[in-house]
């Protein structure tokens, strides 16, 4: 139920940055904002997909096809960016923008079909049955701070989202100076 919500949120915002880039008055503000906007955009986005993979198969199955996944998303991330050096010379950068609420689209439908078939499964016996979690920050911290791979994991984002944070400072820095 979250993740269409979560994709439709997103869809709506690729268009509503298409509009912003045709006001000539706003463009350059609304380019910053797209910058960090698609940052945000590609963590959440990717979190979200996996949080639906872990629930959608078991335990066995998502070590059988996780790797498959991944390897996907990983030619996903080299096709992509191949697709929009094609494309963005005939339709320009900023057409692009509806173009990719259209494939966000399209994965929304898989979304829908893969929940539908999740749905005719044989459901979990009730002993592996899963509660909600619920729990405090508190409690969550203390998980982090007592598994070494919880405490890798979360030590590994930290590190990335701060290099991250100084590359996109250095590339406006590089931008500005041109």
């Amino acid at each position: 139920r979250f993740l269409p919500l979560v994709y439709g949120f997103f869809i709506v915002n690729l268009l509503l940055f298409y509009a912003a880039f045709q006001l000539e008055a706003w463009r350059e503000v609304t380019a910053r904002a797209f910058f960090i906007w698609v940052s945000v955009f590609n963590l959440f986005v990717v979190s979200v997909f996996w949080s639906f993979m872990v629930d959608l198969f078991s335990s066995p199955q998502g070590k059988r096809l996780f790797g498959l996944i991944a390897a996907g998303g990983t030619a996903g991330a080299i096709t992509g960016p191949s697709v929009t050096a094609l494309l963005v010379a005939p339709l320009g950068p900023v057409n692009l923008l509806p173009l990719s609420a259209l494939l966000l689209a399209g994965a929304l439908l898989c979304i829908g079909q893969l929940g539908r078939w999740s749905q005719q499964r044989p459901s979990v016996p009730a002993a592996a049955a899963k509660e909600p979690l619920g729990g405090s920050i508190i409690a969550g911290l203390t998980l982090i701070v007592r598994s070494p791979y919880l405490l890798g994991l979360a030590l590994f984002m930290l590190l990335f989202t701060t290099l991250s944070t100084f590359i996109y400072f250095e590339q406006a820095h590089i931008i500005a100076q041109r």
